[in-house]
């Protein structure tokens, strides 16, 4: 699966579908992108393009406790915020 580094943690991704609008689907708690792939694919059929990731700290992509912001501002905030 491709990786993408986002602010310095290796994140672990999926891209599902190809043409329509995009989607992304981020699974709940400490979760890999499996708990959220059966319905990206679904909605990917129905065609959309569809994004599912595992969290840091989750699954495939790499770890990161800094002690810092928490996972939901750090995924949400502009660079240099």
């Amino acid at each position: 699966m491709p990786v993408a580094s986002v602010r310095g943690v290796d994140i672990n991704y999926e891209m599902l579908g190809e043409r329509g609008p995009w989607v992304t689907l981020q699974p709940g708690g400490r979760r890999a992108l499996a708990g959220v792939k059966s319905l990206g694919e679904k909605i990917a059929e129905a065609g959309c393009r569809v994004l599912v990731y595992d969290q840091r700290n989750c699954g495939a992509s790499g770890v990161s406790l800094d002690g810092g912001n928490s996972v939901i501002f750090i995924c949400a905030a502009a660079p240099g915020t």
